[in-house]
């Protein structure tokens, strides 16, 4: 399980210098982490079971649950009052086929994991397109002052060369 996760590491790593505030990168950072876990994990059958089972005798069980997942599941209304284990198999499942019958039909499931990973998506957007347009500028006007360990001589120069880049620079 951590090797299906660690990738997602990558995100949580210290930055000295911050171009945005605590909200930002809650919303950023740790809503676009947990979306992207919440989708592997669905997806890595591994961990989760199968997504879907169907009942099969005779055809290949691999390319019968495809073919279940892709398409919708369904219940019959009517067989979740019935008596479990004489009646039918399972609340909801019954073995009529008749047209007569309503049926209740399933189709979220497909598109869950899809879902979550274009919302990590959109929640990561906002933060790609301001390191895009913001290129390291405020990193580029620190020059290193924000380390407290330096010499005197060397915090007056940067200062020096910020004050007339800034004044240079003001409109």
């Amino acid at each position: 399980m951590f090797k299906l996760l660690g990738g997602l590491s990558v995100y949580f790593k210290y930055q000295p210098i911050r171009t945005d505030n605590a909200v930002f990168r809650l919303h950023n950072i740790f809503t676009t982490v947990l979306l992207l876990t919440c989708s592997i994990i669905i997806t890595a059958t591994q961990y989760v079971g199968k997504p879907i089972q169907c009942i099969v005798s005779g055809l290949p069980v691999d390319v019968v649950n495809t073919f279940c997942w892709i398409t919708s599941t369904f219940t019959m209304p009517d067989a979740f009052t019935r008596e479990v284990g004489k009646e039918v198999a399972h609340p909801g499942v019954a073995n009529e086929y008749d047209s007569t019958q309503e049926k209740k039909y399933y189709t979220y499931y497909q598109w869950v994991c899809f879902v979550l990973f274009f919302q990590a998506i959109m929640c990561y957007t906002p933060k790609f397109l301001w390191d895009a347009f913001e290129g390291g500028l405020l990193r580029t006007i620190v020059m290193g002052l924000n380390v407290g360990v330096c010499h005197q001589e060397d915090k007056k120069k940067r200062k020096k060369v910020l004050i007339a880049y800034l004044m240079r620079h003001q409109n």
